[in-house]
């Protein structure tokens, strides 16, 4: 059994993280390397990275076998697995900071960001109406030359409007608006 990478938890400083060859994770207690203390499962090929967030809850693997899993401490809870059909094998993971995000590098040179389902404050993005009393224009406030941008929109819109406009004002009610043919000299 050939490990891959190893990890300190972040929360109990007696345990670290192997990820290895089998497709395993396993929890070991440096008190007694005797004991398995938890094996995290369901990787079909070699786990090459791992990274634990800073609240101890979750735990990240990227493998071999192209997908990413996100498995929970909370017992009983399956893990979540991440996975796009472009995506080659994954050969780096880690966890942002305050939990929100999974950066992960693959075979195919792409960094890829994934949302940390399991983390509390990760809606954040699907409903920023009221993230601490704040409104959506002041956590993203519009770049400084928006207005100025809108105001050539408008302004063009209306010239086109008046255009059509201009050109169906001088027909009498009835009849047709038609194109002027230049090759005839009649113009019905």
């Amino acid at each position: 059994m050939r490990t891959n990478e190893i990890i300190w938890s972040k929360t109990d400083y007696w345990d670290f993280y192997t990820a290895n060859e089998n497709g395993n994770v396993y929890v070991f207690d440096i008190r007694k390397l005797g004991q398995i203390k938890k094996i995290y499962q369901g990787h079909v090929m070699a786990v090459t990275s791992l990274d634990e967030d800073d609240l101890g809850s979750s735990i990240v693997t990227g493998s071999l076998d192209s997908t990413l899993r996100l498995f929970s401490k909370v017992p009983h809870k399956k893990p979540y697995i991440y996975f796009t059909q472009r995506m080659k094998r994954v050969l780096s993971i880690s966890i942002s900071k305050d939990g929100k995000f999974i950066l992960s590098g693959s075979e195919d040179g792409n960094l890829r960001i994934w949302k940390n389902f399991f983390n509390k404050d990760s809606n954040f993005f699907i409903n920023y109406r009221n993230y601490n009393g704040y409104s959506k224009k002041e956590i993203f406030p519009p770049p400084p030359n928006l207005k100025n941008i809108l105001k050539i929109k408008e302004l063009l819109f209306k010239k086109k409007e008046n255009i059509k406009f201009n050109s169906r004002k001088h027909i009498l009610p009835g009849g047709i608006l038609k194109k002027k043919n230049l090759n005839s000299n009649k113009f019905f």
